[in-house]
């Protein structure tokens, strides 16, 4: 419920989880709160093999606008989401999604982006790599023509989009 709060206080009021484990049971909750009743909500579920993040969304797409924010479910992130949109709304290539990134140094996780002169040069969760010090914020805006050229369950996110970058102390 946190997280709807957030949303709501940003102005976000068109909501789809993409739920995998358990999801009937957070459906569940979300229906009998309030925000079911002040928010479009819609829901989309990965079935008994999950998708990751990638084929999550590419189920989900038919529920989602030409662009849309991506969150991860356990990632609360207070801020400006205005700003995010807006720096997004520049970029005039359809082909471009945003990733917001976080100096992490391997303290809260393992770093998993080399950032360097505004740029992103590296991004791997599956390689990880000593100059790695920035680490994927769990917020970006993709579009939906971002995955079809990808067949169901061969993604976990739409890595090569990722054109626009936003280091979170700047927000």
């Amino acid at each position: 419920m946190h997280q709807l709060t957030l949303f709501e206080r940003n102005y976000i009021d068109h909501i789809h989880f993409c739920l995998g484990y358990l999801g009937e049971i957070i459906k569940d909750v979300v229906e009998k709160s309030t925000f079911a009743k002040t928010m479009m909500i819609t829901y989309s579920f990965d079935g008994d093999k999950l998708q990751g993040t990638g084929g999550a969304i590419k189920k989900a797409l038919p529920a989602l606008p030409d662009a849309f924010f991506v969150t991860y479910g356990d990632s609360y992130l207070d801020i400006p989401y205005e700003s995010v949109e807006s720096k997004f709304m520049e970029s005039v290539d359809d082909n471009c999604g945003l990733m917001t990134v976080f100096k992490n140094s391997n303290k809260f996780d393992v770093s998993n982006v080399i950032y360097e002169n505004n740029k992103i040069i590296l991004y791997s969760k599956k390689q990880p790599d000593k100059k790695m010090e920035y680490i994927d914020y769990g917020l970006g805006i993709l579009r939906k023509n971002h995955f079809d050229p990808y067949p169901e369950n061969t993604l976990s996110i739409c890595q090569k989009y990722m054109r626009i970058f936003l280091l979170t102390e700047n927000l």
